[in-house]
């Protein structure tokens, strides 16, 4: 292995970090814009419809608003907003 010169071993840094863009603060849970969300979900689903886990039935109407039928295999509802796997078949 080759020796690092003294000279090179402070090559690129500098003692302040460069002006530009602050980065956007961490959002706190509940925070996310609902894009955001969507893309989020959209990434899961593609892998979850490959992989047969999940079915996209179609769409309804439901109190005045268009929304998506969605079938989620081998899971039961845990409480209002999440699912729990169910292994084997249930009833």
């Amino acid at each position: 292995m080759k020796e690092t010169k003294t000279e090179n071993l402070l090559a690129g840094s500098t003692a302040e970090a460069p002006a530009g863009v602050k980065s956007s603060p961490v959002m706190k849970d509940g925070e996310e814009p609902q894009d955001m969300l969507l893309a989020l979900f959209n990434n899961a689903l593609t892998s979850l419809v490959d992989s047969q886990q999940a079915r996209i039935l179609g769409k309804a109407l439901f109190k005045g608003r268009v929304g998506t039928i969605l079938v989620v295999y081998n899971t039961e509802p845990e409480s209002a907003n999440s699912l729990k796997s169910v292994v084997g078949n249930a009833p």
